[in-house]
Formats: C-alpha cells, structure tokens, sequence
C-alpha cells in the first residue's frame, strides 16, 4: 500500500480514513479513547478504518542516507576508531608471519591476540542491528551492555559461520572447484538470514535450519 498524508496534516503520515467521508487522518487529528477500538470520524462519527503501519512506515529506499551516515556518529565512530588502531598494533608484534594450525585453518600465531577485537566488534554490531530492527536509527549511546553484554550471541553467530566454511571445504572435497563456488555463493546467500534469525530467536539451531533460511 502506498503512503497516505492526512488530509489536514499533509505532511505527516495517516493512521485511519474514513470510508464514508473518504478522509484521511493522522493521531493528531483523533483521539483514541481505547487501544483495542477504532476510534470515530470527527465528521460523520462512523468508525474509522485503521490503515496499519504501511502508511506510516518511511520505506527503505528513502532511508538510505541514515544508514551509510550511521557509522560517522561518535558512538559507532569511537567505536571503529579504537578496533582499528588496536588491530594495527597488534600487527606490530613480532611473530605474525608464524602460523599455527586450528582444525583446518592456519591462521598467523598473533590472531589469537585480535579474538577479543573480533568479539567486540561483532557483539557492537548485533547491538546496532537490534536497534536500528527497533526503529533506532540514530546510534544510542556506548555502553558496557552494547559491547560486551551477551557475548553468547556472539559464539552463535561465529558457530554458524564456522559451519558455513566447514560446508564449502567438505563440498570442495566431494565435488572439487565447481562445487566449493557454488556452495560459497550459498552461503552468501543465507548468511543474512541466519544473522536476522539469531538476532530474532538467539537459538543456534534454527539459524542452521535450512528450511528457516529458505524460507
């Protein structure tokens, strides 16, 4: 449904019409006396018709400056600022062009030191997918909750790309090149899906439920 103006309030989203008048309303112009019932036309005093949120919800596409803005505020900025030059220093360290191995990977020896830089940055930007999902498009403050508060949800997300990795190199075993592209290019696919479903139900199994991805 496309948006409605109120008729008196042109510039500002409709909430009901009136079918009978065929004019449509926004909060200011009508008071609700009870939540769980329209409230009446202030002209003919017929029952309004509610026009849900799809008038009143500013499309995506005209979002688009508020969130590739969003990392220039000072919360995201300190944020990203402070991981990075941490990131860079510890590169510094001598002993990065000394691998070790972890289950299939061999990573450089000093990865072990950007763990908790990985852990914050994706336990901050889980907590800005929960807001800006509550309609926070302006980054809330810093807090200790944002940055290390349920790092469970965390161990979850880096599961599930775990496993996604894991999918490609058995399917690059099975089926050489071809099939490790075409299963990377899968799970690129899914990936967001699994994020909105941990955020959503923070459960780890139906992040990896391939008919909850699908769907």
């Amino acid at each position: 449904m496309a948006a409605v103006n109120c008729k008196y309030h042109t510039q500002t989203p409709a909430r009901w019409v009136c079918d009978a008048c065929q004019i449509s309303y926004c909060p200011k112009c009508v008071t609700q006396k009870h939540s769980k019932e329209e409230p009446s036309c202030p002209v003919c005093k017929q029952p309004l018709t509610s026009l849900g949120t799809s008038s009143s919800v500013k499309p995506f596409w005209l979002r688009l400056r508020e969130f590739f803005i969003y990392p220039a505020y000072p919360s995201p900025l300190i944020v990203l600022i402070a991981l990075s030059v941490f990131a860079f220093w510890i590169r510094q360290v001598p002993g990065w062009d000394k691998s070790i191995g972890i289950a299939l990977w061999q990573l450089p020896r000093n990865v072990l030191f950007l763990l908790p830089i990985i852990f914050i940055f994706l336990r901050y930007a889980q907590s800005v997918l929960e807001d800006t999902a509550h309609g926070h498009i302006k980054p809330r403050a810093l807090s200790s909750e944002k940055l290390f508060g349920n790092g469970l949800i965390v161990v979850k997300l880096v599961s599930v790309l775990m496993v996604f990795e894991l999918l490609q190199w058995a399917i690059f075993d099975l089926l050489g090149p071809p099939g490790y592209y075409s299963m990377m290019f899968l799970t690129a696919m899914v990936t967001p899906a699994a994020i909105m479903i941990i955020t959503m139900e923070d459960n780890l199994i139906s992040a990896l439920n391939p008919m909850l991805l699908t769907s």
